[in-house]
């Protein structure tokens, strides 16, 4: 089976790890600090994020994905979301109706699990006041026992709304006040993040700690991508190895979906070269 993976989040063996990048961020989310990663798409930050969250064990992650939000009600309904998919404990369709009767959730009944879901009535729309009831929630499934860890994925892509900054002022002024939850805010664009991170009219001005995510160490990630190509004993030579890096600008995700090709066009036992390339980039 091709055990390269790419646009996906990758974990476990199929992560290469990050050990400086592993430890900042791992030590930020023990101490409950307030994180923005930032770093080009295909540079691997959600798998980096995720894996971490996972190795802490007893932390649980609520995932959002801003990637183009439209409006605050998308944002707001986009959190509660990722709320309802990670927790399923018992009270928790009550709490959610007792904090949040305001935007009518529906509750039903999976009837493959048989747990309790709930879903967002599309007819109310939400607005940046309803912001400190939805991040408040949050706080409510917080304990030591069982830490949250909350990760905004594409965070730059709140700027996009009309009252983006009403809304980073309304968010920054509640999660100020969380503290021991670690906030991930993640990001694509450079500029933007800056803008949000380190502009002195910005809500949220140096209010985390910065972690810049680019290619993985060279070295570190050749001997992971031999590796994987060993598990059907195909060698690649170093010349090819450093080819396929030099096609791929060094870009994490590029490198994987480079190598899968070459694992597609190429069968057991093969020594791959040079000659291979070609026919994977096609």
């Amino acid at each position: 089976m091709n055990p390269f993976y790419y646009g996906q989040i990758v974990k476990k063996a199929d992560f290469c790890r990050r050990p400086e990048l592993d430890r900042k961020l791992a030590g930020s989310i023990k101490r409950g600090q307030n994180v923005y990663i930032q770093g080009e798409r295909r540079t691997g930050k959600t798998s980096l994020i995720c894996e971490t969250i996972r190795k802490l064990k007893k932390h649980r992650m609520i995932y959002v994905d801003l990637l183009e939000v439209k409006s605050s009600d998308d944002f707001l309904k986009r959190i509660v979301t990722a709320i309802i998919a990670m927790e399923h404990t018992a009270g928790f369709v009550e709490r959610v109706f007792q904090e949040l009767s305001h935007i009518r959730p529906v509750a039903s009944v999976d009837p493959i699990t048989g747990l309790p879901t709930l879903s967002l009535d599309s007819s109310v729309e939400l607005k940046p006041d309803s912001i400190p009831g939805v991040v408040d929630l949050i706080s409510s499934y917080h304990s030591k026992a069982k830490p949250i860890v909350v990760v905004l994925d594409e965070f730059q892509d709140i700027l996009n709304l009309k009252d983006a900054r009403q809304t980073l002022a309304l968010l920054r002024s509640r999660v100020q006040f969380q503290s021991g939850i670690p906030y991930v805010f993640a990001g694509s664009i450079r500029n933007e993040m800056d803008r949000i991170f380190n502009d002195p009219d910005s809500a949220f001005f140096k209010s985390a700690v910065p972690i810049h995510v680019g290619p993985i160490d060279k070295d570190t990630f050749q001997k992971f991508i031999i590796n994987k190509f060993g598990t059907e004993k195909r060698h690649i030579t170093a010349e090819s190895l450093n080819t396929v890096f030099a096609i791929c600008f060094n870009m994490p995700g590029d490198i994987q979906q480079l190598c899968s090709g070459l694992w597609d066009t190429t069968s057991h036992g093969d020594n791959i070269s040079d000659e291979h390339i070609p026919m994977a980039l096609k």
